[in-house]
C-alpha cells in the first residue's frame, strides 16, 4: 500500500521513496524536526477546533456533515484526509488539508493533490483547500482562534496538477515493483539524505555539494558529466564568484587569507567588544501578546566583554528566564546593566540578532531606544568569512560558526556538551519551564543551558583573537 506518507517521501526524492519501502529508509528524525512535529501536532488539534467553530457554521450543515480523519483506498493507493465538509449548496465534499506552516511549499500542494485524486474514486469533490497558520496574526490578549487560521483555496491549483501528479503515482507503483534502486532518481542533499548509502555510495570528501549556495541544476550539469570532486570541476564551469574561490582554494588545499582587508575589518571596531548570542523559542501558537505565530522569542543571553585592546580580563554575564511569564522585558532587564552606550557588539549572523532586537523593542517599548542603538554598533564576525576575506577547504563552502570554529581553534567544541545545537536549547528550554516540576532537573537543564549559550560568544572571542593575531 503507498500511503500519503510514502508519497510525500517520494516527493523528497524517488530513490528515498524506493528505500523507505524495502527498508533502508534512515528513519531518525533531528531535534528540529521532532519540534516541528509537536508544533504540528499542536496546530492539527488547533484545526479540529477550527472546523467546528468556524468552518461548519459556515456551510450551514448538520454535525454530521462534517468528517476527521476518512481514509479512501483507491488499488495500491490510501489516502487519509484531515477535514472534509459536505457543502449543502452543491451536495459535494470540500477537502481541508491542515498544514502547520505560514505558507504551503510545493510538496503541500502535491500532497493534497494526491489526496483529492484518491477521494474522488469514491466521493463528489467540490472545493479544495490548504488550512495553514496566518502569518499576519498577531496575538492580542486572548488567543483567537478564528483569525491563527486561515483557509486557502487551491482547487485551480490541484486540477493543473493532476496529470504530472498521477504520473508520480505510476512511478511509484513501478518502484514498488522493482529490485534495482538505480532505476530511482538519488536526491541531491546528502546531510539531509536518509539513505546516503544508495544516494550517494562513493561521495569524496570534498564533493560538488559542499559548493556553497549549490543549485540543484549545478549538480545535476556536474553529475551528468562524472564529476564528484570540486577539485575536478573545469576552470570553465559556470559558478558565482565564491564557488569560484572555494574550487581554487580546495585545489590548491591550502586557506586563502587576506591578512590586509582582515586587519582593516578588525580596526573598525570600537572597545570595548561585547560578544553577544542569543537562544530563542518559536511555538506555533503565540504565547503571549504582540507575538505572531512561530516568532523568535529571546529566552536567554550570553555576553563576554572584553573593555580594552590592554585589557586581558574577559568578562561574562549570562541570563535565562526560568518563569512562564513573556521572557524579553525581564531578559533586557538584565543584559541592560551590562552593555554600554558606546562600544561594537559582535555577533554571528547579525539578521538574526539584529531582528530579534527589533522584535523586542516593538513588544517592550521602552527598551526600543537601547536596542536600536544595539543594532547600530553591531559587527557581524561571520562576514570575514562571508566576503571571503578567509577562505579555508575545510570549511567546505560553509560559514558556520560550528564548521569553521573546529578549524581555527579546534580545542573548543562542542560535542562534550549536553546541549550542541539551538534547537535542543530550545527544546530544552520549553521543557524546563513547562514541563518538568523536579528541581534536580530543572538545576540540570538550566547548566546546560547558560554553557551551551556561553561557549557560542566564548567562540566568537577566540575566532577574533584568532583573526587579530593573524592580522
Amino acid at each position: 500500500m503507498i500511503t500519503k506518507t510514502d508519497f510525500l517521501v517520494y516527493l523528497e526524492a524517488p530513490r528515498h521513496f524506493w528505500a523507505l519501502k524495502n527498508n533502508k529508509y534512515d528513519l531518525t528524525i533531528s531535534d528540529f524536526d521532532k519540534h516541528l512535529i509537536t508544533q504540528g501536532y499542536i496546530v492539527e488539534t488547533k484545526a479540529k477546533e477550527y472546523a467546528k467553530r468556524y468552518l461548519l457554521p459556515s456551510y450551514a450543515t448538520n454535525d454530521s456533515d462534517l468528517v476527521f480523519q476518512r481514509t479512501c483506498l483507491d488499488g495500491d493507493f490510501e489516502a487519509r484526509t484531515d477535514i472534509l465538509v459536505r457543502n449543502a449548496t452543491t451536495n459535494k465534499w470540500d477537502i481541508y488539508e491542515v498544514k502547520s506552516v505560514t505558507k504551503p511549499k510545493p510538496e503541500h500542494y502535491y500532497d493534497t493533490t494526491f489526496q483529492t485524486i484518491i477521494f474522488e474514486k469514491h466521493m463528489d469533490i467540490g472545493n479544495v483547500f490548504i488550512l495553514h497558520v496566518n502569518n499576519d496574526y498577531v496575538r492580542e490578549g486572548d488567543f483567537d482562534l478564528g483569525l491563527f487560521l486561515v483557509a486557502e483555496d487551491v482547487t485551480q491549483k490541484v486540477k493543473e496538477l493532476k496529470e504530472e501528479t498521477l504520473n508520480k503515482m505510476k512511478d511509484c507503483q513501478f518502484l514498488v515493483g522493482t529490485d534495482n534502486y538505480k532505476l530511482a532518481t538519488e536526491c541531491w542533499k546528502p546531510k539531509e539524505c536518509h539513505c546516503k548509502g544508495l544516494c550517494f555510495p562513493s561521495l569524496p570528501n570534498d564533493s560538488i555539494y559542499n559548493l556553497a549556495r549549490v543549485t540543484e541544476k549545478k549538480i545535476l550539469d556536474l553529475r551528468d558529466n562524472d564529476i564528484l570532486n570540486i577539485t575536478d570541476i573545469p576552470d570553465d564551469f559556470d559558478l558565482t564568484t565564491n564557488q569560484r574561490i572555494q574550487v581554487e582554494v580546495a585545489k590548491r588545499n591550502t586557506p586563502l587569507i587576506n591578512h590586509k582587508a582582515i586587519k582593516q575589518e578588525l580596526e573598525t571596531l570600537e572597545y570595548p567588544l561585547y560578544f553577544l548570542d542569543y537562544e530563542t523559542y518559536d511555538p506555533a501558537i503565540p504565547m503571549y501578546d504582540w507575538y505572531k505565530p512561530y516568532q523568535q522569542m529571546v529566552f536567554q543571553y550570553s555576553l563576554h566583554v572584553l573593555e580594552s585592546p590592554n585589557n586581558k580580563d574577559l568578562k561574562h554575564y549570562e541570563y535565562v528566564v526560568k518563569t512562564k511569564s513573556e521572557p524579553c522585558r525581564e531578559l533586557l532587564t538584565h543584559m541592560k546593566q551590562y552593555i554600554g552606550n558606546t562600544g561594537s557588539v559582535i555577533v554571528w549572523y547579525k539578521a538574526f540578532e539584529c531582528s530579534r532586537n527589533r522584535e523586542m523593542g516593538q513588544i517592550c517599548m521602552d527598551f526600543a531606544e537601547f536596542l536600536e542603538n544595539v543594532n547600530g554598533r553591531v559587527y557581524d564576525l561571520m562576514d570575514i568569512f562571508k566576503n571571503n576575506l578567509y577562505v579555508d577547504p575545510k570549511f567546505k563552502g560553509s560559514n558556520s560558526i560550528k564548521d569553521v570554529l573546529p578549524v581555527l581553534v579546534p580545542e573548543l567544541n562542542y560535542k562534550n556538551l549536553n546541549i550542541q545545537n539551538g534547537t535542543m536549547a530550545m527544546t530544552n528550554w520549553h521543557k524546563m519551564v513547562y514541563k518538568i516540576t523536579n528541581q534536580k532537573e530543572k538545576d540540570e537543564l538550566l547548566k546546560n543551558l547558560l554553557t551551551y549559550c556561553e561557549q557560542d560568544t566564548l567562540a566568537m572571542v577566540r575566532i577574533w583573537d584568532f583573526l587579530r593575531q593573524l592580522a
